[in-house]
């Protein structure tokens, strides 16, 4: 996925989220026993998760020039919104083929639909149990890129002080549940190795959330507040980290990171 992509991409997957919350409703509806209440809790979760991937694609629309440029952009955070997008892009698939089949099960059989459907979500309910917990716990890695965007914008535009103070506090939480999710993922049962190799791509991502945001909370902690229409860079004795685009061109070409001098 090209970084440059990220609106457009969110866009498409709160799209894929609507869609999926419809399939919910539909089972729901057509009154099909869900005694694991796998269906209820799954739409409520995507209901969840659709309102921060609008978020993204619309500050990332408006924004994304003074984020990309931003002193802390080389910590990757833009990155792991990225690479957390691809797994909710992973996971919604993979619901999708598991939840769409038991909607179209029973729908030229009138009387017995109900039944059909009963029969096919057995069929998948463990699965869409498990995915839905993908969902539930990257939702968490959501969050805190929401909420680092969120800083950056504000922070940008000369926020007073104590609003920076608690927009750490609420990125602080965030990281500590985005923690707990990942102990949460690794409790997941997954039976087939397709699943489990999707579960190990889910933990990568959201631990480099973690490493990146927490990387993040420290610069922002100690850095001076923006001044609108300033040109100097922070008043730190070591020079700020380069920009996200020279991050990229590094990593485009082999190298190991940004080189400080």
């Amino acid at each position: 996925m090209d970084p440059l992509s990220i609106a457009a991409t969110s866009a498409a997957l709160r799209v894929s989220c609507l869609e999926l919350y419809t399939f919910t409703e539909s089972i729901i509806r057509d009154k099909v026993p869900d005694s694991d209440l796998a269906i209820a809790t799954l739409g409520s979760v995507v209901r969840t998760v659709a309102p921060l991937l609008e978020e993204i694609s619309n500050t990332w629309r408006s924004h994304s020039p003074s984020m990309m440029i931003h002193p802390t952009a080389s910590f990757g955070m833009w990155l792991c919104v990225q690479s957390t997008l691809e797994r909710t892009e992973t996971i919604l698939r993979q619901l999708k083929k598991k939840v769409e089949p038991i909607v179209e099960s029973g729908r030229k059989r009138t009387f017995t639909k109900m039944y059909a459907k009963a029969w096919k979500l057995g069929l998948n309910v463990r699965a869409i149990s498990t995915y839905r917990g993908c969902l539930d716990a990257n939702h968490t890695a959501l969050k805190v890129g929401v909420n680092m965007m969120r800083m950056c914008v504000r922070l940008h535009s000369g926020t007073p002080l104590q609003d920076k103070h608690s927009f750490l506090a609420v990125l602080d939480v965030e990281i500590s549940n985005l923690e707990a999710g990942i102990h949460t993922a690794r409790k997941l049962p997954f039976v087939d190795m397709q699943e489990d190799s999707e579960r190990q791509e889910l933990l990568v991502s959201m631990e480099g959330v973690v490493k990146s945001a927490r990387a993040f909370h420290s610069f922002m902690a100690t850095a001076p507040l923006h001044q609108p229409g300033a040109h100097e860079q922070d008043g730190h004795g070591s020079a700020p980290p380069p920009p996200y685009a020279q991050t990229l061109q590094a990593e485009a070409s082999g190298g190991d990171g940004p080189q400080h001098t």
